[in-house]
């Protein structure tokens, strides 16, 4: 089990780490490759500390040992890979020789658990989680290409101890009238899914920290924020606090976060969330076939306070736009044509709160009339991603170098990556106050300095010292470890509260997004919010 740059136990997947550990007695070795010591890494049986943001490099060596010495899933490649051809000729030059210096990894080390998981395949996985990797650098969509192509190479997706698709269940949909005289949709203002702008960026998902720049070139004049916090979870907040120059601006949350106490017109205060009902979730878990669930959240005390579920704030709206039959259904309606097609009652769901289904998938590469059935245009696995075949490329990932570099010379410069805490959820928790006690007790609003590095500066555990970017400059305590890169100063991604509202968390600690400028990843949209090099300072240094 290969786990590079995630950490089900800081992110509190309990589901994911049971299976880890479950594995473990099972004699299941866990490889974790990470800049930062984290919370999975204290059971690993080998912590590798990689150089931040050449992941991509260490899965390309990797690709290359696979290859070059044979040790690929042949004919699974034949049945169900397209563009191998393609990906072998263009991956020749990425030997571990040529990854060690980029990685800090020993290129025997990277031959030895290429061997070691092409050996122990299909019962083998790299963990192909999304947000550890594949948003925090220029090169992260294709670090993300490359671990769904060293996985196939080994043949170990829809087998057991492999790769299986998570378990889903199919829910039903409200069918609604069609309402008269709506205006047709448009496309997206911020570029996503756009030809000309950031047509590879998925659409759902959006290009939501460039509102600020909507703002300010009059495109975007009307902004909903609805149970998000830019102003703290967004790069730049100083930048992000220009959405307050809309000409409307609402805030739909449960508590005075910093978007509502200095960006909003309006807040929409919203049932908190053991007061409301809402629509069933699938639960599928993580690394996981098994059968799957579904959850019901459903109130278990009154509203306390003049408060509202967020259907009516929207029916309420739209009736006084003069859209009176835009949402004409109620919640309790919304989850009887959920669970319609499970055979399962709404009195059952209430009853039990989470009911669980036979598994819906099965060992074996999906084959439909005799040929590879995945929803691609081949029905195969693509090591050529059609999205990416912009200006004559083809799509296939290869080097790509971080954007930006600490300086090897300038003891002061270090890449600022961050991480979450297991006592905390992302910036939502901080205004807790038994939760804030553990960061006291932990010192979790420390920075992570690597000790050989620190001592050059002068810094001890518990110093105060600066840490600046282009954009800002603030103070921070330490904590020296040997557990963390020497490049990297390591922040959590929790802290640095301003609202004056949120007294609890008002004014502790600082957060990464408070030194990131604004930047767009152009095939994922994401923010690459570990491309930012730091000074660090004691004062008198």
């Amino acid at each position: 089990m290969i786990f590079e740059g995630r950490n089900f136990a800081g992110g509190i997947i309990p589901n994911g780490m049971n299976h880890i550990t479950h594995a473990k007695e099972k004699g299941a070795k866990l490889i974790v490759i990470d800049p930062r010591y984290s919370e999975i890494a204290k059971i690993a049986d080998e912590w590798i500390p990689i150089r931040p943001g050449t992941d991509l490099a260490f899965r390309l060596a990797m690709a290359n040992i696979l290859i070059s010495e044979n040790l690929y899933n042949k004919s699974f490649v034949q049945k169900f890979v397209d563009g191998f051809s393609e990906f072998k000729r263009m991956n020749k030059e990425y030997t571990p020789e040529w990854a060690e210096p980029i990685t800090g990894i020993r290129a025997d080390k990277i031959r030895e658990i290429a061997r070691d998981f092409a050996k122990n395949a299909p019962q083998a996985f790299i963990e192909p989680g999304w947000h550890g990797l594949h948003s925090h650098y220029v090169n992260s969509t294709q670090t993300a290409q490359m671990g769904i192509i060293l996985n196939a190479l080994v043949g170990n997706l829809y087998e057991k101890g492999g790769l299986m698709p998570s378990a889903s269940l199919q829910l039903g949909h409200l069918y609604l009238p069609a309402i008269e005289n709506m205006p047709e949709k448009g496309p997206r203002i911020d570029g996503a899914g756009v030809t000309g702008k950031y047509r590879t960026v998925e659409p759902s998902r959006g290009i939501a920290h460039i509102t600020p720049q909507l703002v300010q070139q009059g495109l975007a004049k009307a902004v909903f924020i609805c149970n998000y916090n830019p102003l703290r979870t967004a790069p730049d907040p100083e930048e992000q606090k220009k959405i307050k120059d809309a000409e409307l601006v609402v805030s739909i949350n449960i508590d005075w976060n910093e978007t509502s106490y200095y960006a909003a017109d309006y807040i929409l205060p919203e049932h908190y969330y053991l007061e409301r009902l809402e629509h069933p979730q699938a639960v599928s878990g993580h690394i996981s076939h098994d059968s799957p669930q579904l959850a019901l959240r459903q109130p278990v005390v009154k509203p306390m306070y003049d408060t509202r579920n967020t259907l009516d704030m929207l029916k309420g709206i739209a009736d006084a736009m003069g859209h009176k039959d835009l949402y004409p259904f109620t919640i309790e309606e919304e989850v009887e044509a959920a669970i319609a097609p499970l055979g399962i009652t709404f009195d059952q769901l209430k009853k039990a709160g989470t009911l669980e289904f036979p598994a819906t998938v099965k060992p074996g590469f999906p084959i439909k009339k005799g040929k590879p059935a995945l929803p691609t245009l081949t029905g195969k696995i693509q090591f050529s991603a059609d999205l990416f075949k912009i200006d004559g490329k083809l799509g296939i990932p290869v080097w790509v170098p971080p954007l930006v570099e600490p300086d090897p010379n300038k003891d002061h410069e270090f890449r600022l990556i961050h991480g979450k805490q297991p006592w905390h959820s992302h910036a939502m928790t901080t205004n807790i106050e038994q939760l804030m006690k553990l960061t006291e007790k932990y010192q979790g609003t420390y920075m992570w300095l690597n000790a050989s590095r620190a001592r050059k500066l002068g810094i001890k555990t518990g110093d105060t010292v600066t840490l600046q970017s282009k954009i800002a400059k603030k103070k921070v305590q330490v904590k020296v470890t040997e557990l963390l890169h020497p490049e990297a100063a390591w922040l959590p991604s929790t802290y640095g509260g301003f609202s004056p509202k949120n007294r609890t968390a008002n004014g502790v600690g600082v957060n990464f997004n408070d030194f990131i400028p604004i930047m767009v990843d152009p095939l994922s949209g994401s923010t690459m919010a570990q491309e930012v090099v730091v000074t660090v300072s004691k004062e008198g240094n």
